[in-house]
């Protein structure tokens, strides 16, 4: 889904969620892996939402963590883990949630969106501690959409591939009416948006 920008507190989360496999001894990042990441960096409007609907992030990692698989006799270790098909497929969901709510970003409460409409034991339990999907919709459509910082604030977002093409545009005209400093001034700007794009 071109376009969707993934949230710093989203990079944060999953870069934690990574840290919580090998802290675990395991071997590759599940759901709530993704779920306990979040919820130590779940960002303003994502505990804000949460709070809506009777739940405190750090108490919901408590009952969250009961469904830890138990540890592996002899794991891989990391630091890159994979992500298993169910971890992915919560982030194809999150990015179906973000484009339900009209938001142009994914973040973390978009993520465990995902979780709960992929459902399973993860999604049961967030269910039962207060955490339903119709729930946390209402709280984020009564909250509004989180104000998107640029790029280069605290919490900022990656730029966007369709962002990107954008830029390629503009650059491709400033080559053309550009003289030869400028060319090497384009030429480092195009490399440093490709870089960011591959992030």
């Amino acid at each position: 889904m071109n376009g969707y920008n993934f949230t710093d507190d989203v990079r944060r989360g999953l870069q934690t969620a990574r840290e919580e496999a090998f802290r675990l001894r395991h071997d590759e990042v599940q759901p709530v892996h993704i779920v306990l990441g979040l919820l130590r960096l779940p960002g303003r409007t994502c505990a804000e939402a949460l709070r809506k609907v009777g739940a405190e992030p750090s108490k919901l990692s408590e009952i969250i963590a009961a469904a830890v698989p138990p540890p592996l006799v002899d794991p891989i270790g990391g630091p890159d883990f994979p992500y298993t098909r169910a971890a992915k497929g919560v982030l194809e969901l999150s990015m179906q949630e973000a484009h339900d709510l009209r938001h142009s970003y994914v973040a973390p409460e978009h993520l465990l969106l995902g979780v709960l409409k992929q459902g399973g034991d993860l999604g049961k339990l967030l269910e039962g501690a207060g955490v339903t999907r119709e729930g946390l919709r209402a709280a984020l459509q009564e909250l509004g959409p989180s104000k998107q910082p640029s790029s280069d604030q605290p919490g900022g977002y990656l730029y966007s591939l369709s962002g990107g093409r954008g830029a390629m545009k503009l650059m491709g005209f400033l080559l053309f009416t550009a003289g030869p400093v400028a060319w090497l001034a384009l030429i480092v700007a195009l490399i440093a948006l490709i870089l960011a794009i591959r992030r």
